[in-house]
Protein backbone atom coordinates (compact mmCIF):
# COMPACT_ATOMS: atom_id res chain seq x y z
CA UNK A 1 0.00 0.00 0.00
CA UNK A 2 1.29 3.41 -0.99
CA UNK A 3 1.59 5.71 1.56
CA UNK A 4 1.58 9.65 1.48
CA UNK A 5 2.91 11.96 4.58
CA UNK A 6 0.90 13.94 6.77
CA UNK A 7 2.45 17.08 5.24
CA UNK A 8 1.82 16.04 1.83
CA UNK A 9 -1.32 14.42 2.14
CA UNK A 10 -4.53 16.71 0.51
CA UNK A 11 -2.57 17.09 -2.64
CA UNK A 12 -4.11 14.24 -3.89
CA UNK A 13 -7.39 16.20 -5.19
CA UNK A 14 -9.09 12.88 -6.38
CA UNK A 15 -8.88 11.09 -2.97
CA UNK A 16 -10.31 14.21 -1.52
CA UNK A 17 -13.13 14.18 -4.27
CA UNK A 18 -13.61 10.85 -3.43
CA UNK A 19 -14.34 11.25 0.35
CA UNK A 20 -16.85 13.98 -0.39
CA UNK A 21 -18.60 11.41 -3.08
CA UNK A 22 -18.59 8.63 -0.41
CA UNK A 23 -19.85 10.90 2.53
CA UNK A 24 -22.29 12.38 0.36
CA UNK A 25 -23.74 8.88 0.28
CA UNK A 26 -24.02 8.27 3.97
CA UNK A 27 -25.70 11.60 4.82
CA UNK A 28 -22.15 14.24 5.45
CA UNK A 29 -23.32 17.41 3.62
CA UNK A 30 -21.90 21.00 3.67
CA UNK A 31 -22.85 21.51 7.23
CA UNK A 32 -20.41 18.08 8.80
CA UNK A 33 -17.67 19.41 6.79
CA UNK A 34 -18.02 22.50 8.26
CA UNK A 35 -17.61 21.33 11.07
CA UNK A 36 -14.61 19.02 11.13
CA UNK A 37 -13.31 21.67 9.05
CA UNK A 38 -13.34 24.20 11.50
CA UNK A 39 -12.59 22.01 14.60
CA UNK A 40 -9.32 20.22 15.30
CA UNK A 41 -10.85 18.61 17.91
CA UNK A 42 -13.49 17.21 16.33
CA UNK A 43 -11.37 16.21 13.87
CA UNK A 44 -9.14 14.26 16.01
CA UNK A 45 -12.04 12.20 17.79
CA UNK A 46 -12.74 11.04 14.52
CA UNK A 47 -9.29 9.78 13.81
CA UNK A 48 -9.57 8.24 16.96
CA UNK A 49 -12.27 6.67 16.61
CA UNK A 50 -11.16 4.83 13.33
CA UNK A 51 -7.36 4.37 15.20
CA UNK A 52 -9.23 2.21 18.12
CA UNK A 53 -8.74 -1.69 18.79
CA UNK A 54 -10.45 -3.69 21.04
CA UNK A 55 -7.25 -5.76 22.19
CA UNK A 56 -7.21 -8.64 24.45
CA UNK A 57 -4.24 -8.72 26.39
CA UNK A 58 -2.92 -11.97 28.11
CA UNK A 59 0.73 -13.29 28.45
CA UNK A 60 -0.15 -16.57 26.42
CA UNK A 61 -0.68 -14.53 23.24
CA UNK A 62 3.24 -13.65 22.61
CA UNK A 63 4.64 -16.40 24.73
CA UNK A 64 5.27 -18.54 21.84
CA UNK A 65 7.49 -15.83 20.01
CA UNK A 66 10.70 -16.26 21.85
CA UNK A 67 12.14 -12.90 20.66
CA UNK A 68 9.30 -11.17 21.80
CA UNK A 69 9.17 -13.06 24.99
CA UNK A 70 12.80 -11.95 25.65
CA UNK A 71 12.02 -8.07 25.11
CA UNK A 72 9.27 -8.09 27.00
CA UNK A 73 11.73 -9.43 29.78
CA UNK A 74 13.80 -6.55 29.12
CA UNK A 75 11.74 -3.99 29.21
CA UNK A 76 9.95 -5.20 32.34
CA UNK A 77 13.20 -5.22 34.17
CA UNK A 78 12.78 -0.98 34.83
CA UNK A 79 10.46 -0.26 37.47
CA UNK A 80 8.09 1.73 35.00
CA UNK A 81 7.10 -0.88 33.73
CA UNK A 82 6.91 -3.27 36.45
CA UNK A 83 3.64 -1.91 37.52
CA UNK A 84 2.22 -4.24 35.10
CA UNK A 85 3.45 -8.07 35.60
CA UNK A 86 1.13 -9.20 37.26
CA UNK A 87 -1.86 -7.73 35.94
CA UNK A 88 -3.80 -11.25 34.63
CA UNK A 89 -5.92 -11.16 31.35
CA UNK A 90 -7.88 -7.61 30.15
CA UNK A 91 -9.76 -6.65 27.32
CA UNK A 92 -8.67 -2.98 26.59
CA UNK A 93 -9.37 -0.49 23.80
CA UNK A 94 -6.23 0.52 22.35
CA UNK A 95 -6.08 3.52 20.58
CA UNK A 96 -3.32 4.81 17.85
CA UNK A 97 -2.88 8.73 19.07
CA UNK A 98 -1.29 11.61 16.84
CA UNK A 99 1.47 13.45 18.96
CA UNK A 100 3.54 16.55 16.95
CA UNK A 101 6.79 15.86 19.02
CA UNK A 102 8.69 18.62 16.22
CA UNK A 103 7.31 21.22 18.61
CA UNK A 104 8.76 20.38 21.76
CA UNK A 105 12.19 20.26 23.08
CA UNK A 106 13.53 16.41 23.11
CA UNK A 107 16.72 17.00 24.33
CA UNK A 108 15.42 16.72 28.31
CA UNK A 109 13.35 13.95 28.87
CA UNK A 110 11.56 14.46 32.15
CA UNK A 111 9.62 17.75 30.18
CA UNK A 112 9.34 15.80 27.26
CA UNK A 113 7.37 13.11 29.54
CA UNK A 114 5.83 15.31 31.31
CA UNK A 115 4.15 17.14 28.34
CA UNK A 116 3.12 13.54 27.04
CA UNK A 117 1.61 12.48 29.72
CA UNK A 118 -0.70 15.73 30.12
CA UNK A 119 -1.71 15.93 26.73
CA UNK A 120 -2.60 12.26 26.97
CA UNK A 121 -4.44 12.56 30.40
CA UNK A 122 -6.40 15.49 29.34
CA UNK A 123 -8.18 13.26 26.76
CA UNK A 124 -8.57 10.67 29.32
CA UNK A 125 -5.97 8.16 28.04
CA UNK A 126 -2.40 6.47 29.56
CA UNK A 127 0.81 5.38 27.69
CA UNK A 128 0.38 2.07 26.51
CA UNK A 129 2.84 -0.50 27.63
CA UNK A 130 4.90 -3.52 25.53
CA UNK A 131 2.59 -6.24 26.28
CA UNK A 132 -0.34 -4.03 25.15
CA UNK A 133 1.03 -2.96 22.05
CA UNK A 134 2.69 -6.88 21.53
CA UNK A 135 -1.00 -8.27 21.67
CA UNK A 136 -2.52 -5.40 19.47
CA UNK A 137 0.67 -6.48 16.86
CA UNK A 138 -0.12 -10.28 17.05
CA UNK A 139 -4.43 -9.95 16.77
CA UNK A 140 -4.37 -7.09 14.32
CA UNK A 141 -1.72 -8.38 11.86
CA UNK A 142 -3.12 -6.61 8.86
CA UNK A 143 -3.94 -3.17 10.63
CA UNK A 144 -2.98 -0.35 8.55
CA UNK A 145 -1.74 2.84 10.30
CA UNK A 146 0.23 5.76 9.25
CA UNK A 147 3.57 5.40 11.25
CA UNK A 148 5.50 3.72 13.73
CA UNK A 149 3.71 3.15 17.23
CA UNK A 150 5.20 3.66 20.36
CA UNK A 151 4.26 1.57 23.55
CA UNK A 152 5.81 4.71 26.05
CA UNK A 153 4.68 3.18 29.38
CA UNK A 154 7.66 0.60 28.87
CA UNK A 155 9.97 3.65 27.84
CA UNK A 156 13.88 2.97 29.67
CA UNK A 157 15.49 6.17 30.57
CA UNK A 158 18.87 5.77 32.00
CA UNK A 159 22.06 8.26 32.75
CA UNK A 160 24.22 9.16 29.80
CA UNK A 161 27.63 10.38 29.25
CA UNK A 162 28.26 14.29 29.58
CA UNK A 163 24.73 14.75 31.61
CA UNK A 164 22.59 13.23 28.98
CA UNK A 165 20.31 10.38 29.38
CA UNK A 166 20.16 7.42 27.10
CA UNK A 167 16.67 6.42 26.17
CA UNK A 168 15.18 2.82 25.13
CA UNK A 169 11.59 2.45 24.05
CA UNK A 170 9.44 -0.20 22.30
CA UNK A 171 7.81 0.63 18.71
CA UNK A 172 5.83 -1.45 16.28
CA UNK A 173 6.69 -0.29 12.87
CA UNK A 174 3.67 0.41 10.48
CA UNK A 175 5.42 -2.19 7.38
CA UNK A 176 5.19 -5.49 8.79
CA UNK A 177 4.81 -6.64 5.02
CA UNK A 178 8.12 -8.77 5.50
CA UNK A 179 7.90 -11.90 6.95
CA UNK A 180 11.01 -12.57 9.01
CA UNK A 181 10.96 -8.83 10.49
CA UNK A 182 9.91 -9.02 14.51
CA UNK A 183 6.92 -7.09 14.85
CA UNK A 184 7.96 -5.08 18.05
CA UNK A 185 11.67 -3.86 17.93
CA UNK A 186 13.35 -1.37 20.34
CA UNK A 187 14.54 1.78 19.29
CA UNK A 188 17.55 3.92 21.33
CA UNK A 189 19.04 6.86 21.23
CA UNK A 190 20.78 9.87 23.94
CA UNK A 191 17.61 11.72 23.89
CA UNK A 192 14.17 11.34 22.95
CA UNK A 193 12.99 9.86 19.49
CA UNK A 194 12.86 12.26 16.71
CA UNK A 195 10.70 10.73 14.21
CA UNK A 196 7.56 8.72 16.15
CA UNK A 197 4.60 10.85 16.46
CA UNK A 198 1.83 8.14 16.98
CA UNK A 199 1.99 6.86 20.18
CA UNK A 200 -0.54 3.70 21.83
CA UNK A 201 -2.50 4.88 24.37
CA UNK A 202 -4.95 3.15 26.54
CA UNK A 203 -8.30 5.08 27.77
CA UNK A 204 -8.81 5.28 31.45
CA UNK A 205 -11.59 3.99 33.00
Amino acid sequence: MSKVDVSEFGKEVGLIHEALVVGRKVGAGQLFWKKIASDPNKFREIMEFFYTYEVKVDRAIISGNEELSRLVKFCESNQKSKKQENIGIQNIALTLVYFDVSTIDRTHLKPFFQTLNAFLKARSYRQANIIELACFAIQYPDAVFEDAVVAAGSAIVSPFAHGSWKCQVPYLNEDRSTAYEEPIKLWQGNFWFGGFKWFAAIREK
